[in-house]
């Protein structure tokens, strides 16, 4: 366990320790810290890709309240590993985010990523990113936020959102916005961000959209560090993690890769619905 420090989940502070995934990136991945400057703002974020090659489709993903990107390090890592550059901001971390600015960061890293490949820098190889091809993604206060950035962006290919959370500007509205396909994953045992809260914007985004229940899920189990006073599901947090991981690897394929024939749907542990 690491050292222990105490973290807002809404109302409630905890203590935090680290939870080691088990799961490994299948293929090299270059991962680093990278300062974006775009738009008269600057802010951290974690950057990771495929060493070799490119041009590869690009994520943008949005961490959770007073979370960090390292939360989500293997998560993002696997995503590269399976042929996708990912960036994912640190900024609006603090006990009052700006939930419309983190939108902005969202689409803005994207931006930055596109820019920065096109001439080639320190932080981004050049011919590295694919701009004709990106996505944005988060979990809880993050999944709200993507919402909102892929409801203010022409640019976006499509949306991903894990446990989406309410959010001000409010989600709920902005996913009617939407114009691209959107899965919403949920745990059918989470007991911060119900599913079926989520699944209220489920509805009420315009197809084509996914929701995928993991079935024993829990909010925290999309982690990879964790408030110990935390929610816990009927299936371990390392199952969960594989299963969130096959899912948004499926579901980029098709919609980022363009992949029609890609399977999202029929992985066990999974329930899904189609509106």
């Amino acid at each position: 366990m690491t050292s222990r420090v105490l973290v807002a989940t809404g109302a409630l502070i905890v203590a935090i320790g680290a939870v080691t995934p088990t799961s490994a990136a299948p293929s090299p991945v270059t991962t680093k810290a990278v300062v974006v400057k775009i738009a008269g703002r600057s802010f951290p974020a974690r950057l990771s890709y495929p060493t070799q090659g490119g041009p590869y489709p690009a994520v943008a993903f949005a961490h959770g309240y007073m979370n960090r990107s390292s939360w989500y390090a293997e998560t993002l890592r696997s995503i590269a590993a399976s042929g996708y550059v990912v960036i994912a901001p640190d900024s609006e971390t603090g006990r009052f985010p700006n939930h419309g600015r983190l939108a902005n960061d969202l689409n803005g890293s994207l931006r930055w990523l596109g820019e920065n490949s096109a001439t080639g820098s320190t932080a981004v190889p050049r011919g590295k990113v694919n701009s004709a091809r990106i996505a944005v993604a988060g979990h809880s206060m993050g999944g709200g936020v993507a919402l909102i950035a892929a409801a203010r962006s022409r640019a976006v290919d499509t949306v991903v959102t894990l446990a989406a959370a309410e959010t001000a500007p409010r989600a709920s509205i902005a996913v009617r916005r939407l114009r691209v396909p959107s899965l919403f994953v949920v745990g059918s045992d989470d007991r911060i961000v119900p599913a079926a809260g989520t699944a209220v914007m489920f509805h009420r985004a315009p197809s084509p959209t996914l929701l995928a229940t993991i079935t024993g899920g829990s909010h925290c189990g999309f982690m990879e560090k964790y408030p110990l006073a935390c929610d816990a599901g009927r299936i371990s947090y390392d199952r969960q993690l594989r299963l969130t991981r096959d899912l948004l690897r499926r579901w980029f394929d098709k919609h980022l890769r363009g992949r029609k024939a890609a399977r999202v749907t029929g992985v066990p542990g999974i329930r899904y619905v189609n509106d």
